[in-house]
């Protein structure tokens, strides 16, 4: 019977949680090994913080290395488990590598950086996605906006809207809108900022009414300088607010379409 994937119970066994959600993903709960789980608790959780103790600063690329190596000694000497590991550093972690594991019906364990070194598993890897579980549970908008909801921090690039308009009082983040491929229109809400918003998006409408433009750089001036950059490779956009001189310069400099509204 397979089990859900789990969610970690502390700040640091994101590499202990990993590990056993792998294990779930690929095995039936009757067909786990006990000792797998023993393994997982006895090497995961081995660095010492700053303080001296052992556990919150994580499991170490050392033991995680350790314990793949231990699952494959255990399944040559037991016939009832078949498992193998590939140990990927470096160069070598790309997505040739990467979907090779996965497409010959494995798992990949990810050590990532989110703030810090994080471990989380990708089970499926395809042309526009990979699709990645992490442990660390967190409120279902917790991207979108920071904890006093005043700005927008990452929207979900795999999310299947076309269209997203901002709350008012809530002003636009940097990257805040990465690779959206699904997004056909974005409505920036009135007298909100709009800073380094987009990236590597394309076919593109961007509603600006009364949108204060990245006022540190001073756009109340008639003209594009150059210095400011809030759509990184992204193609055929549309630009629509009121008359401002500025964005307008922009979206010539950027071959887009500044429509008046």
């Amino acid at each position: 019977m397979k089990i859900p994937l789990r969610f970690q119970c502390t700040e640091y066994d994101c590499g202990t949680t990993s590990f056993i959600n792998a294990l779930l993903y690929l095995y039936d709960r009757e067909d786990i090994p006990i000792e797998f789980i023993k393994a997982i608790y006895k090497y995961t959780l081995d660095v010492e913080d700053k303080e001296g103790i052992i556990g919150k600063g994580g499991t170490s690329r050392n033991h995680a290395e350790r314990l793949a190596r231990f699952f494959v000694r255990y399944a040559n000497t037991n016939e009832k488990i078949n498992i193998k590991a590939h140990i990927l550093c470096n160069d070598k972690v790309d997505l040739i590598n990467l979907k090779s594991v996965i497409e010959r019906g494995g798992v990949a364990i990810a050590r990532v950086w989110q703030q810090g070194e994080h471990y989380v598993i990708i089970t499926k890897i395809d042309e526009n996605f990979a699709y990645i579980f992490d442990p660390y549970y967190l409120d279902e908008d917790y991207y979108y906006k920071d904890k006093e909801k005043t700005y927008m921090k990452c929207y979900p690039a795999a999310k299947q809207e076309d269209s997203y308009e901002f709350p008012a009082g809530v002003n636009g983040g940097g990257l805040c809108f990465a690779n959206c491929r699904y997004l056909k229109k974005v409505v920036y809400a009135k007298d909100s900022t709009m800073g380094q918003d987009f990236y590597g998006c394309d076919n593109l409408t961007v509603v600006l009414p009364d949108v204060v433009v990245n006022p540190a750089i001073g756009s109340e001036s008639d003209s594009y300088d150059g210095k400011w950059e809030p759509f990184q490779n992204c193609t055929n956009f549309i630009l629509q607010g009121k008359k401002n001189p500025f964005m307008q310069s922009y979206a010539v400099s950027k071959g887009f379409t500044y429509s008046i509204v």
